[in-house]
């Protein structure tokens, strides 16, 4: 089934501090270009919730961000569907451009140019660089707490700019998903409801390679013996949709999200018949741990070339 991403914001990468504290409420054009291709989509803010309205020839979607709760709400309007996710999951960033500009902060040098004032709002004029080239340029409002214009500097005619800002009430019901909307996932079928975790887990130590069975509650814990990369193998060869979720400690300490990446990049959940081949960078003395939270998962892991004792 078509995958669908709504906005396709990934080229332009994030800056500002994660959430968005209450500011003023208002609307606004957002005018994105990509290489001179240009789409406008509708902006609302509430000060804490906002949403992007887009609306083109092939369909009718919106996006409804609330970074208090680390979430993002995908909606597909004709066909009443929502897909829920976090606000850094691959579908959230290529969602919003705000929170993709939050995301790539720590990748780049900020340099503050100055000041200016844009279209009655003082802003803010950034620059961020790499390595000594510059990447992007960033007019940012405090009052709004949000950017008016964005350009990448790596592409030609790339960039976002925020037209017709209208300060005042935004309606409330902009930001609340309809009840009548199904839950769908990153694939667009009906969400099928997870159980809760195990409250018990069985270890199984292991070495590698290994191919085996997983049951929920059933958790694989080994000991990286070399620094190659790693190839995970996982098949569901029944009937009903399995979960699992991976964890990596080292020297003994569970890594943060920082290092590990968060809990939606490690959880893979399949559907009948459904499978995912993953190449894991992990390092030599790291210790993983794979649970399977959900159904049975077939597990293949096995070093991409030949352990170094």
């Amino acid at each position: 089934m078509k995958r669908y991403y709504l906005i396709g914001f990934m080229l332009i990468s994030s800056i500002f501090p994660k959430g968005m504290p209450a500011q003023i409420s208002f609307t606004a054009e957002l005018n994105e270009w990509q290489q001179g291709k240009h789409k406008t989509y509708k902006l609302y803010s509430n000060g804490q919730l906002y949403r992007y309205n887009i609306d083109d020839q092939n369909m009718k979607g919106a996006v409804i961000v609330n970074p208090e709760l680390d979430r993002t709400g995908i909606l597909i309007i004709d066909s009443a569907f929502v897909h829920h996710t976090d606000l850094f999951s691959m579908q959230s960033l290529s969602n919003d451009p705000y929170q993709a500009m939050q995301y790539a902060k720590s990748r780049y040098e900020e340099h503050i140019m100055g000041k200016d004032n844009i279209m009655g709002f003082d802003v803010d004029v950034l620059e961020y660089e790499s390595q000594g080239q510059k990447v992007y340029k960033v007019w940012y409002a405090p009052r709004l707490n949000f950017f008016v214009k964005m350009e990448n500097l790596l592409s030609k005619d790339t960039r976002v700019v925020l037209k017709n800002i209208k300060t005042g009430k935004v309606d409330e019901s902009l930001f609340i998903v309809p009840n009548h909307y199904t839950e769908v996932d990153e694939r667009m079928r009906v969400k099928i409801p997870e159980p809760p975790p195990p409250t018990e887990w069985e270890q199984l130590t292991i070495e590698l390679p290994v191919s085996m069975k997983l049951k929920r509650g059933q958790s694989l814990h080994f000991t990286l013996n070399c620094s190659e990369y790693t190839r995970v193998h996982l098949q569901n060869m029944t009937d009903d949709p399995t979960k699992v979720v991976w964890y990596i400690y080292r020297n003994g300490q569970l890594l943060g999200n920082e290092e590990q990446g968060p809990v939606s990049y490690r959880s893979k959940r399949l559907m009948k018949g459904g499978q995912k081949k993953l190449t894991n960078s992990w390092k030599k003395e790291d210790q993983i741990n794979i649970e399977c939270h959900e159904g049975v998962v077939q597990v293949g892991i096995m070093p991409e070339k030949k352990a170094v004792q």
